[in-house]
């Protein structure tokens, strides 16, 4: 599996920690329909950030994998908390910088706001490659979408898909 794959790469232990655990939505009441789980995402958004910063706090490389965007933003607290703001590169067709979504600030369309606002982001080392949409009042940078690849490419000595 994945975790023997990483470990045969320089000899590390890895600990599946297994899912994190999350409601499954067809078990709840509906609310809403455009924010029917904005509670639960809540509870596992500070779940999360408390599981990658206990990993961090035990000397631990937390590793996640899937997700709702909205996730980003808790790995991107416990990360500031331990390590302070970071470089980031988000390659994805939207930034995610909405401030609300659907009336909510913790949605999927808004964890690099939440993340910039938290001070979890070196910003002048932020680069988004979404297509879609940009937003220069973050002091970001939206580039165009395959260009980026070529140019970080050409700095990077390897590369390493899993």
């Amino acid at each position: 599996g994945l975790g023997e794959r990483i470990a045969a790469l320089g000899g590390y232990t890895v600990v599946d920690k297994g899912d994190l655990a999350a409601p499954i939505p067809e078990t709840r009441a509906a609310r809403d329909p455009r924010k029917r789980y904005i509670r639960e995402i809540a509870r596992v958004c500070q779940r999360l950030y408390a599981q990658v910063y206990q990993s961090y706090a035990a000397g631990a490389f937390p590793l996640t994998l899937g997700g709702d965007h909205t996730l980003t933003w808790p790995i991107l607290r416990a990360i500031r908390k331990h390590h302070g703001p970071v470089a980031l590169i988000h390659i994805d067709a939207h930034a995610d910088i909405n401030d609300t979504m659907f009336g909510e600030k913790i949605a999927h369309g808004c964890p690099f706001r939440r993340a910039w606002e938290d001070g979890c982001l070196q910003n002048d080392r932020v680069f988004q490659i979404a297509p879609v949409c940009c937003d220069r009042q973050l002091g970001r940078q939206a580039l165009p979408f395959l260009e980026p690849f070529r140019k970080l490419l050409e700095s990077v000595e390897s590369v390493v898909i899993l």
